[in-house]
């Protein structure tokens, strides 16, 4: 699977063929016959496995001990490693996501409905506990994935990627700028005496 997952990102599933599969799988076309109904059958396979871990890593995460901003950071942490960690297998979601799907008739959305939910669910937690205020969960969710997906594209263009630390950082100073209760935030004192020195 793992030569046909670079293949299908690399060159796209209308571009792929089984003989090429095949060989670089140091394969006959009969034993993937024998495993895959078709090409189709084999690239849902893979594209549903990469669904899946996406799935299950946002599910751990949100299940995690800790406060709603410590769970989001490792939300922000854990997707993007696992993007760059699993390139060619972001590649192929993500090509889904935006178009592929309409041709190939795969079942992406519940995946796609459920990692949003989880998130939002995240921040949900985190308005009625008084951690954040002021944010659409629903619209903020859309917004993070976004921000991860934007970095990741620079990986995909560029061929190299921020560092993980760079971007969760980045990610979580700008969502806290914006979603931070002002119970927390600094006195208006406070702010008065930073302006002045």
């Amino acid at each position: 699977m793992e030569a046909a997952e670079k293949l299908f990102a690399e060159q796209g599933y209308a571009a792929t063929s089984v003989a090429q599969i095949a060989e670089a799988a140091q394969a006959n076309r009969a034993l993937l016959y024998y495993y895959f109904r078709d090409k189709r059958d084999l690239y849902w396979a893979i594209t549903k496995r990469g669904l899946d871990d996406i799935l299950n890593l946002i599910t751990a995460v949100s299940g995690a001990p800790g406060s709603p901003w410590e769970r989001l950071e490792r939300f922000v942490r854990s997707y993007y490693e696992l993007l760059l960690g699993r390139h060619n297998m972001a590649r192929m979601v993500f090509r889904e996501l935006m178009v592929g799907s309409e041709q190939l008739g795969l079942p992406i959305d519940h995946h796609a409905r459920e990692s949003l939910a989880q998130v939002r669910r995240m921040l949900q937690d985190g308005l009625r506990g008084g951690a954040f205020t002021d944010l659409d969960p629903e619209l903020t969710a859309f917004s993070l994935f976004g921000m991860i997906h934007a970095f990741f594209m620079q990986r995909l263009a560029t061929g190299r990627s921020f560092p993980s630390d760079v971007v969760v950082a980045h990610t979580m100073a700008l969502l806290r700028h914006g979603a931070q209760s002002p119970s927390v935030r600094s006195s208006p004192s406070q702010r008065d005496a930073k302006g002045k020195t």
